[in-house]
């Protein structure tokens, strides 16, 4: 692991603490707004709203999943970027893999 040393070990890090904290805000945002949606099938009374609804719920989830597949296209981006360099995507990958954050989102500094 020589090659996930410095800058690289850097982005690495920022980049999984960004996406930590995404990954909690977007799920703690799917089940406040799914549930305002439910509340709302729960009153209306009329068939096109809940159908509104209940496709505005499914299209939210399938977002949420969408997400989770952001360090696959992160990995392809880092691709391309280091397609130049040193690195490979496999390095990138095995360091994204190897570097650990603290899972406290809160915490200051990088390690």
């Amino acid at each position: 692991m020589d090659f996930c040393v410095g800058d690289l070990q850097t982005i690495i890090v920022v980049l999984k603490r960004i996406y930590l904290l995404m990954e909690y805000s977007i799920i703690i945002v799917l089940i406040v707004l799914c549930t305002v949606d439910v509340f709302k099938i729960v009153l209306t009374k009329k068939e096109d709203d809940v159908k509104k609804y209940r496709s505005s719920i499914f299209g939210r989830l399938i977002a949420c999943l969408l997400f989770f597949f952001v360090p696959s296209i992160i990995f392809f981006l880092f691709g391309i970027i280091f397609d130049d360099t040193q690195y490979t995507v496999k390095d990138v990958r095995d360091c994204w893999n190897s570097v650990s954050i603290e899972r406290n989102i809160l915490k200051d500094g990088l390690e």
